[in-house]
C-alpha cells in the first residue's frame, strides 16, 4: 500500500507543480522546463545499463540464497567513472549543443545556453546515477521504497518551490529546475553510499573486482543498447518539437501526455513490482504463472488507459485552464484519443518486453528496437513540419505499429513453445 501511495503522491504532484511553475516563469519558462525534464531519461543511461543487470542479479542471488553485495560495489564504482568521462565530455560541448537544443529561444544569449544546458546536464546526470539504489530495491523485492523515497523528495522540492512562490522571490528556469530535482538526488545519492558502506574506503577497494565487473558488463550491456534505442524512440520527441514546433505547442503536448500517462504510471508500477516475480518464476520455470499475470495485467492496464481517455476528453477544457494558471491552449479530442491509442499500444509492449527483459532475454530488443529507434526519428521529422505536434504522435505510434507491437509477442510466444517443449510447463 505504501507504494501505491508514494506513486499517487508523485502523481498528484506532477499535476499541482504545473500552475506554480508557470506562475513563477511564465508559460515559455514551463516549456523550457519540460524541454529539460524530457532530458532526465537521456540522462539515465549513464548507469549504462547496471540498473537492470544488478537487479536481475540480486533477484537470483536470492532465489540461491547467495550475497551480492559485491556486485554493488562494482556496479557504483563503474557508474562513478563514467559519470566523470561524461561531465569533462559536457564541459567541452555545452555551448554547442546548448546553441543547438535552444536555439528558438531567442530571449537568451548563446552564452547563457551553453551555461544553462551545462547546468542542468550535470544534475541530471547526478539523478540517473542515484536512480541504481531504487534498482536495487526493486531486486529485493522491496520496492516500495523505490517509490516512496523519490515521492519524499519531490514533496520536499514542490514545498520550497511553494515557499518561493508565497514569499515572492525572484527566481528563473534553473533555480526552479534545481530545487525540484535535487532533493530526491540528494537523498538517493546518501542512501546508495550508505549501501556500499563508503566511510570504509579501503574495504570497498578490496571489493571492486575484474570478474566481476566483466560479469556486470556482459549483462548490462544488452540492457544499455535496448535503454539507448527506447530513448531514442520515446524522447526524441521533445527536441524535435523544440525545433520545429512553436506557439506553446510542446506545452499542449506535455499537457496531454501527463494526464494520460497518469495511466501509465500506474501500470508502469504494477511491472516494475512483476519484474522480479517474473525473473523467480523463469528460475523455476513457471511459464503457467507468468502467462496469468501477463493476461490478467493486460486487461487491468487497457481499461485504466481508455478510463483516462474518457475522463480527459470530459474535462480537458477545465484543466487545460486551471493547470495552465489561466493561460489558454486550444487541445482537440482528436488528440486526446490518439494519445489513448498511443498508450495502449505502450501497456501492450511493455508488458511483453518486461517478460522478456526478466529472462535476460535482450536479442529480441537488439534485433528490431534499433528499426524502430530509427522509424520514430524519421516519421516524427517528416510528419512534423505538416502537422505539427499531431505528425510527432502519429510517428512514433507509426513506429510502435510497425515493429514491437507484434515482434514482442512472437518472441515470448516462441520461448514459451521452446520451454514447454523442452522442460514441460
Amino acid at each position: 500500500m505504501s507504494a501505491w501511495g508514494s506513486r499517487g503522491v508523485m502523481a498528484g504532484l506532477n499535476f499541482v507543480s504545473i500552475p506554480l511553475i508557470v506562475s513563477l516563469i511564465g508559460l515559455d519558462g514551463y516549456e523550457l522546463y519540460v524541454l529539460a525534464g524530457s532530458l532526465t531519461a537521456w540522462y539515465a543511461l549513464i548507469d549504462i545499463g547496471l540498473g537492470s543487470a544488478l537487479q536481475n542479479i540480486i533477484s537470483t542471488c536470492r532465489v540461491k540464497k547467495k550475497d551480492y553485495f559485491d556486485y554493488i560495489v562494482n556496479a557504483v564504482f563503474i557508474i562513478f567513472v563514467a559519470l566523470l568521462l561524461v561531465t569533462l565530455m559536457l564541459m567541452g560541448l555545452s555551448d554547442t549543443i546548448g546553441a543547438i537544443l535552444l536555439q528558438k529561444y531567442e530571449g537568451i544569449t548563446l552564452a547563457d545556453k551553453g551555461r544553462l544546458f551545462f547546468e542542468i546536464s550535470v544534475l541530471l546526470l547526478l539523478l540517473g546515477s542515484s536512480n541504481l539504489v531504487n534498482r536495487i530495491w526493486y531486486g529485493e523485492q522491496r520496492g516500495y521504497l523505490a517509490n516512496l523515497v523519490p515521492a519524499i523528495g519531490y514533496i520536499i522540492g514542490f514545498l520550497m518551490l511553494e515557499a518561493i512562490a508565497a514569499y515572492n522571490i525572484n527566481t528563473d528556469i534553473y533555480q526552479v529546475i534545481f530545487v525540484w530535482y535535487f532533493p530526491v538526488c540528494s537523498l538517493q545519492i546518501c542512501i546508495l553510499l550508505s549501501r556500499i558502506h563508503i566511510l570504509k574506503i579501503g574495504m570497498l577497494f578490496s571489493c571492486v573486482k575484474k570478474e566481476i565487473m566483466y560479469k556486470l558488463w556482459k549483462t548490462c550491456k544488452g540492457f544499455w543498447c535496448f535503454a539507448f534505442l527506447s530513448v531514442m524512440t520515446l524522447q526524441i520527441n521533445y527536441i524535435i518539437m523544440s525545433q520545429y514546433v512553436y506557439d506553446n505547442g510542446m506545452v499542449a503536448y506535455n499537457l496531454v501526455d501527463k494526464i494520460m500517462n497518469l495511466s501509465f504510471f500506474v501500470y508502469t508500477a504494477i511491472l516494475s513490482a512483476l519484474w522480479p516475480v517474473f525473473t523467480e518464476a523463469f528460475s523455476k520455470r513457471e511459464w503457467s504463472r507468468v502467462i496469468a499475470y501477463c493476461r490478467r495485467y493486460i486487461f487491468i492496464g487497457v481499461f485504466i488507459v481508455l478510463l483516462c481517455m474518457l475522463l480527459s476528453i470530459v474535462f480537458m477544457p477545465y484543466l487545460a485552464k486551471v493547470l495552465l494558471h489561466g493561460n489558454h491552449i486550444d487541445i482537440s479530442n482528436w488528440f486526446i484519443f490518439m494519445f489513448g491509442v498511443y498508450y495502449v499500444l505502450r501497456v501492450w509492449t511493455d508488458t511483453f518486453a518486461i517478460i522478456l527483459q526478466s529472462r535476460n532475454d535482450m536479442r529480441p530488443f537488439l534485433l528490431m528496437v534499433p528499426l524502430q529507434a530509427a522509424l520514430s526519428v524519421a516519421l516524427q521529422c517528416l510528419l512534423v513540419e505538416t502537422y505539427g505536434i499531431y505528425g510527432v504522435l502519429a510517428g512514433l505510434m507509426l513506429s510502435y505499429i510497425i515493429t514491437v507491437v507484434w515482434y514482442l509477442p512472437y518472441k515470448v510466444y516462441r520461448c514459451y513453445e521452446k520451454e514447454t517443449k523442452t522442460f514441460g510447463n
